[in-house]
This record gives C-alpha cells, sequence and structure tokens, in this order.
C-alpha cells in the first residue's frame, strides 16, 4: 500500500502530514486515517493468543493502520525473561527489532513458561536493553501527541498499577495519573466475563492491583470480555504458513498446528486499532466494579455511569475468525490477489490416533456466495465448507491420500488446489519398553521445562539443550515399591523401529563410578538439571533397528544408585 506525503509550510516550519491507514470494509470505497499509536501489553506466558495477537500489530502496522510505540511484558520473573526475548524474536522476524520492551521491577511475578522460551531459543532476536516498563512507559508518553495512545493489555494489571503509581522523573514533571490523563486516548483492556462477572486469570491472579488500575485510571476503559473469545476460534489456517514462522511454532507448542483456539487477545487487538463501530456492539452505561477479592472478581454494574464501556457481537463469529485469520496471516498485505493466497505446501502430515484440523486459505469470503466441494476426501475426514477434520484411525495404512478442493464463487469455479492427506508410519519409533522389577513409564515428547524427572518425585526438569527436545523421553519411577535394589545386568529394554540414537543422562556426583556399559559412550558433554540443581551429563550411542538394551548402574556392593535418564532420537 501507497503511503502519500503531503508538506506544508505553515509559520516558516515544515509540517508532514502523512495518510498511512486505508482500510477496506467488504471491498467498498477506501477509508484512510492516521495510525493508532499503541503500546502493547502481554503476558505472553501460557496461551499462545498473545503471539497471533502481536502477529495482527505487525499486519496493521505493515497496513499503516497501527504505529507500534513500545511493548511491555505485565509479569516479573521467569516468564518475563523468556517473555521479552520471546516478543523480541516475534519483531526481528517481522522486521521490527527496535520496538523498545519493558519488563516490571515490582509487583506480580509468574514463573509459568509454556512456549516463549523455545520461542526465543529457536529464534534469531537482537534484544540488547530490557526497560524498566514503568520508565518506558513514561518515556514514550511524554514523547507523544495529547490524547494521541491507546494502551492495550492483553495480561496482568501490573504496569498500569505502576504507572499510575508513579512519580514525575527525567521524561515528564508530571505524575503517573497526570501523565495518563494528558497523553492516552483510550485503554483497552482484555478481561473476564463482564456480564456475568467472576473472576478470570488476567485479573484476579493480582486482584488488589487490578482493581487499583480500574479505579484510578483517568482515561476511557474499554473491556473485551463477556467469553466472546472462547467462542471466536482461529489458527486453522497456521499450518499454511512458512516453517519458519514463530507465530505457527508457538501455537504447536501449546496444542498443535490448526486446531482452533479462543481468541481474547486477538479480539482486543482489533477493537484497539479498528475501534468498535465496524465489528461490535458496546455498552456505556454503567461501570466495571472491581473486588480487591479474587473469588469475587469483576461484575458489571448499571450505575453510577463512568467512562468504562464493554463490546458486544455485532457481526457473525465467522467473520471475526476470518478476519483475525487473514490479520495474523498478514493476507491484507499480500501481493496475490487470488482466492487461495499463498503458495502452498499442501500436505498434512498426520499421525495414527492423531486429532486435526486444517481450515482451507481462501481470501475475503464475503466476495460472493462461496462454498468448497472436496474430491476424492477419505471418509475418516470430515468437512465443513472451509475445514477439514477428524481422528486419524488406527487401522488406515500408511498413505499419501490426493483430493482435491474446488473453490465455488457464485455457482462458477473460481479456484483448486490439490492437498495431500500423509498420514506417518504405522509403527511407532520406540515400541515394547520394559523395566528391569516391571517398572511403569510415561514416554513423552516435545521436552519442556516443568515435566516431571520421575513418575514418583516431584522433581522437574529445569534445562535441557534445545536439540534434545524431540526425543522421547522415558519418565519412571525413581524407586519401585520394594526399594531401589540391584536388579541384574539388564536395566531396560525396548525395540525401535528405525535406528537411533540413544542418549543417557548420568548423574554428575558419579562421573567417576562410570558403569562398564557406558563407558564405550560418547561423552557430550552436554547438562540436564532439575529444578534441586542435580545435573546430569549426556551420553550417547548409536543403535540400529531392532531390539535395544541398557544396563544398570546399581552393584550388588552398592545397590542403591539413582535413576538414569533415558532419550531416544530417530537417527536420520
Amino acid at each position: 500500500m501507497r503511503n502519500i506525503i503531503i508538506k506544508y509550510l505553515v509559520f516558516g516550519t515544515i509540517v508532514f502530514f502523512s495518510i498511512v491507514s486505508c482500510t477496506t470494509s467488504n471491498n467498498q470505497n477506501k477509508k484512510c486515517n492516521s495510525p493508532v499509536k499503541i503500546i502493547l501489553d502481554t503476558d505472553i506466558a501460557g496461551n499462545h493468543d498473545d503471539v497471533g495477537a502481536i502477529a495482527m500489530l505487525h499486519s496493521f502496522s505493515n497496513s499503516g493502520e497501527a504505529d507500534i510505540l513500545a511493548m511491555a511484558i505485565s509479569e516479573r520473573g521467569e516468564s518475563a525473561k523468556w517473555g521479552a526475548r520471546c516478543v523480541d524474536a516475534i519483531n526481528t522476524y517481522f522486521n521490527r527489532p527496535n520496538i523498545p520492551i519493558g519488563v516490571p521491577t515490582h509487583g506480580y511475578e509468574l514463573n509459568k513458561i509454556v512456549y516463549s522460551r523455545k520461542i526465543a531459543e529457536e529464534f534469531p532476536y537482537e534484544l540488547d536493553t530490557i526497560w524498566d516498563a514503568t520508565e518506558l512507559y513514561r518515556k514514550v508518553l511524554s514523547e507523544q501527541a495529547d490524547t494521541s495512545v491507546v494502551i492495550a493489555t492483553i495480561g496482568f494489571m501490573t504496569n498500569i498499577a505502576n504507572l499510575l503509581k508513579s512519580e514525575p522523573d527525567e521524561y515528564s514533571n508530571l505524575n503517573g495519573v497526570e501523565l495518563v490523563n494528558k497523553k492516552v486516548k483510550r485503554w483497552v483492556c482484555m478481561s473476564g466475563y463482564m456480564l456475568r462477572g467472576g473472576s478470570g486469570t488476567n485479573i484476579t491472579s493480582d486482584a488488589p492491583t487490578t482493581k487499583y488500575a480500574f479505579d484510578n485510571f483517568p482515561r476511557p476503559i474499554l473491556f473485551l470480555g463477556n467469553g466472546m473469545g472462547w467462542k471466536t476460534l482461529t489458527g486453522k489456517r497456521l499450518p499454511y504458513m512458512e516453517k519458519s514462522n514463530p507465530i505457527k511454532r508457538a501455537t504447536e507448542i501449546v496444542t498443535c498446528a490448526g486446531c482452533g483456539s479462543a481468541s481474547s487477545d486477538q479480539l482486543s487487538i482489533l477493537a484497539a486499532v479498528r475501534g468498535v463501530d465496524r465489528y461490535f456492539g458496546l455498552e456505556t452505561k454503567g461501570y466495571c466494579s472491581m473486588s480487591a477479592d479474587p473469588e469475587i472478581g469483576i461484575k458489571w454494574k448499571d450505575s453510577p455511569n463512568k467512562d468504562h464501556s464493554y463490546v458486544t457481537v455485532k457481526v457473525p463469529l465467522v467473520q471475526l475468525q476470518d478476519t483475525i485469520e487473514d490479520l495474523m496471516m498478514d493476507l491484507a498485505n499480500s501481493n496475490r490477489q487470488a482466492f487461495f493466497t499463498m503458495q502452498l505446501n499442501n500436505t498434512i502430515e498426520i499421525g495414527k490416533g492423531q486429532k486435526f484440523a486444517y481450515k482451507l486459505p481462501y481470501y475475503n469470503y464475503n466476495r460472493g456466495n462461496i462454498t468448497i466441494q472436496y474430491n476424492n476426501l477419505p471418509n475418516w475426514i470430515s468437512f465443513d465448507n472451509d475445514s477439514i477434520f477428524g481422528i486419524v484411525p488406527d487401522t488406515v495404512a500408511d498413505m499419501n491420500n490426493l483430493f482435491t478442493a474446488t473453490l465455488i464463487n457464485n455457482n462458477t469455479v473460481s479456484d483448486s488446489i490439490n492437498i495431500s492427506v500423509s498420514v506417518l508410519k504405522t509403527e511407532p519409533l520406540v515400541s515394547n519398553i520394559e523395566f528391569a522389577n516391571g517398572y511403569n513409564y510415561i514416554a513423552i515428547e516435545n521436552l519442556k521445562e516443568n515435566d516431571k524427572f520421575y513418575a514418583d518425585r516431584n522433581r522437574t526438569l529445569k534445562y535441557i539443550p534445545t536439540k534434545y527436545n524431540d526425543c522421547i523421553w522415558f519418565v519412571s519411577p525413581l524407586r519401585s515399591t520394594t526399594g531401589r535394589y540391584y536388579l541384574g545386568e539388564k536395566f531396560v529394554s525396548f525395540k525401535v523401529s528405525s535406528d537411533v540414537n540413544v542418549y543417557v543422562g548420568y548423574d554428575e556426583w558419579f562421573l567417576e563410578l562410570l558403569p562398564e556399559w557406558l563407558k564405550d559412550w560418547e561423552d557430550t558433554g552436554d547438562e540436564i538439571s532439575d529444578n534441586k540443581d542435580r545435573k546430569f551429563r549426556v551420553f550417547k550411542k548409536a543403535f540400529k533397528k531392532g531390539n535395544v538394551v541398557l544396563g544398570n548402574l546399581t552393584t550388588k556392593e552398592d545397590p542403591y544408585r539413582l535413576m538414569y535418564l533415558i532419550l531416544v532420537e530417530e537417527n536420520i
């Protein structure tokens, strides 16, 4: 989209007017506005709707609808440490690595990490300075025109409360409330169930702070509540994104690529940038009452009237879903005008017993009366016009099933794509696992922090090098019901369906007592640690397809040694 710059000479000063925000509605005339100056405040800890919201902001910035001034993490702790790096990795992916990022130095702390660390470790980022969030807010706000900034919170209220309590500093001689009142246009807050009331993670995790923010914010607050996000499911088109996209990767880590998920954060960004009229209704009578008791939470009260409002649904949910999908995939700024908007790698890989859901990525559903016709669709795949979904039966043979999806617009064939459904090999990589003395075990994949080390203990994974993340880990009890005694030469055996690398994590306290069977293994020098700061040195050995047997650590003279860790990956 072209930016038009007009120069005027006024009283000897050159003033620049930039008409940069041109959006379309149902292919009607364009409406151009100045970009919305926005600060994003996100928790980016558990749910992955935060990354979808960030992707939308970058799409809005690409089209000139938004000017991203800064981003902030809404909590302290490990979540903030990796959250800031994750956000910067996403910003770097969208070619905006210089967006400043802040983290609170006091207030609510959260140490939950679901995907942020993996994104930071797998994708490049350029973060060299992490601001104190309050200082960043004050600096950015002081530099903007009066009543020009929109703040969007899709996390906790820590930074808003800290900002309101802030004192004059080098950036402004106004206190926090005065600075907000002068510079902020409105605050868009992702909240809970406004009509029903009650608790919600973002608002009741630190209820007194939320109450302070709601009670003392001097400018209008727009609440996104009512559970609308849980009814607006998006992400079904993400499998068609390129593999190097961190938005797609975060979704894969949390749920699965193609499984629709709630979109509360994305709806908040939609309202923050494009406003209310286009998609939402608005309730302005009354105000949001917040209790300091998290069991009570929020409740909308009819009076008195304050500068509070909340949105209601005006357009069909499918329109909201498609709008969010388009923005997350940045389709509005794509050069392709075809209904199927991307050069697709149209191979869907799924394993037996796995649930899957994929939405076909056609663009601008409201151009006409559009339906999709499927040819050669396997009987275990269901469809709902533009979506296919189902569960792969265990009885299906290994296959590549090619079928065609044809787009019919006003009874005329407009476009078609070929889609290949590839069912992964029937035999699992690891099977027939048997521990000595009948140990039970859990085999898990996609290792992440806080996974349990042992099936019968509360120790959890603190650190593992990323190259082991895709291994299968055997999680077994530390001790059997009869105790951890000498169990003979064989400790565990299992079958592998192809050549593999097996890794053993060996307790570093006993490196000088390496058992004979482990002495010919390669010492990788890598370490895995648990939350008790116990470290395990990683040894590696390649095995051919077939049966694998691993030895015991105990001897008759020393029958009480601790368990070792076992990880397996396919040797391709």
